[in-house]
């Protein structure tokens, strides 16, 4: 939930070496304090260079000019977020009474770690007690929050979703399966739409459904996420059966057959197919894999998190992830991806492919790319070399591969610092090529 200290970060107090209030100031890097597990006192400056964890989450703070503390009454510090607790307040064998702090960029990681805290200590014996906080604003919000929060949903989403309507004894007995409490009907508001293009807005004349969930289900996103719950705790198999309305007769796509032949030559070298998120980070895109945006990037408007900001543009990071993931299985992996990318706003599609051997080179990626040319038919391909630093191939170890002419995708050696960056170990190899050049470069048999 936390991401590494990127969304939210939490910090454990013994509240018997705490003098409240607390509050929350900014000091230079020069400020020196006792961070946890040391006895001698630390510049800021210090912590971020040398302390591991300093060292670990420096850039979480990178480009600060100022550093934030939480203090006590008498000055003591509590933490340095999201960095290190100060040793005034570690917790011991004999503590009884803990102070929790979270804090992050993401208002909603943060409360949502801080519930999952508060129960698991309660469900241990605790009493939770909750602390009055100011904000920089001057607001006044008391946290932990155990209210319930509420949901409204257009009762036409769920009709339209679920095919059928449900009795107000139906809707409660659903929703309390799934730990929350419908609370009854509403019309929509005055100013809705007389029809509505959103599934979040209910349209004018019809109702809305309201419902009360526990505020630590931070998964419940969008009013489609309750009608799942819904469905979950009526049943799927009471919603009753319908036949489709919509005409089934159709035609392959144009692409259909290359997009079959591909995914046959994946596998027939061993590859597993995956698919992942199409939203990624510009870090992930472009930064660590070392290339530039050569498309217009598609950012996200209010990203409901720093991991997923943009619209990917490569298919390569979310390969290298899926293995950083896994890592701790055998070797050798390998997997492929058949998917879309949006560049300069527009849909295209990507393939790309990436092994994880002891014994892997470029000459392993080289015999895969051969083995692919053949599987596609292609007799007139060529192999140009890339720039050192163009992509994540490690310097004379990447390539392009021509077909009739034509660049399709590179291939190659993946840098050590490359995948470093994934906290991957292991030699790696892999591709990325354009479908649609594909598409117009080799020949389809069919």
């Amino acid at each position: 939930l936390g991401r590494r200290r990127q969304r939210a970060s939490i910090g454990v107090h013994d509240l018997a070496h705490l003098a409240p209030p607390f509050h929350v100031k900014t000091v230079d890097e020069q400020h020196a304090f006792v961070p946890l597990a040391r006895e001698q006192s630390m510049s800021i400056a210090d912590i971020l260079a040398h302390h591991p964890k300093g060292v670990e989450y420096a850039d979480l703070l990178s480009g600060m000019a100022a550093y934030p503390l939480i203090v006590d009454d008498n000055e003591e510090v509590l933490s340095f977020p999201p960095i290190i607790n100060g040793d005034q307040t570690t917790v011991t064998h004999s503590t009884r009474d803990f102070f929790i702090d979270v804090t992050g960029w993401d208002e909603r990681a943060c409360e949502a770690s801080l519930m999952l805290v508060s129960l698991q200590l309660a469900q241990w014996g605790g009493q939770v007690e909750s602390v009055d906080i100011t904000t920089c604003q001057g607001d006044e919000i008391t946290t932990p929050n155990g209210a319930g929060k509420t949901h409204v949903v257009p009762e036409e989403l769920v009709q339209d979703l679920l095919g059928r309507s449900f009795t107000d004894d139906e809707l409660q007995a659903a929703i309390q399966r799934m730990g929350g409490r419908f609370e009854g009907r509403q019309p929509a508001p005055n100013d809705a739409p007389k029809q509505s293009n959103s599934m979040a807005v209910a349209s004018s004349g019809t109702s809305e459904l309201v419902f009360t969930m526990p505020r630590w289900r931070f998964d419940l996103l969008h009013p489609v996420d309750m009608v799942e719950e819904l469905a979950i705790g009526h049943g799927y198999e009471d919603l009753g059966v319908d036949a489709p309305k919509a005409t089934l007769t159709a035609q392959p796509r144009a692409d259909h057959h290359l997009r079959r032949r591909l995914r046959a030559s994946m596998q027939g070298m061993g590859m597993m197919q995956i698919q992942s998120l199409t939203l990624s980070n510009m870090d992930d895109q472009f930064t660590r894999m070392r290339w530039k945006p050569t498309h217009a990037v598609t950012t996200i408007t209010n990203p409901i998190t720093i991991d997923h900001t943009v619209l990917r543009q490569h298919l390569l990071p979310g390969l290298l992830k899926l293995l950083a993931t896994n890592r701790h299985h055998d070797l050798p992996q390998s997997v492929y991806e058949l998917g879309t990318v949006v560049r300069d706003h527009q849909n295209t599609e990507r393939l790309a492919f990436l092994t994880a051997e002891r014994s892997g080179g470029f000459a392993a990626v080289r015999g895969r790319v051969q083995a692919f040319c053949k599987d596609l038919g292609v007799t007139n391909w060529d192999v140009e070399p890339l720039e050192a630093g163009d992509g994540p191939w490690l310097a004379g170890r990447g390539a392009k591969l021509v077909i009739n002419g034509s660049w399709v995708g590179c291939f190659g050696e993946l840098d050590p610092t490359v995948s470093s960056a994934y906290e991957l170990r292991v030699p790696l190899n892999g591709a990325e090529f354009d479908v649609n050049a594909l598409m117009a470069a080799a020949i389809d048999p069919v």
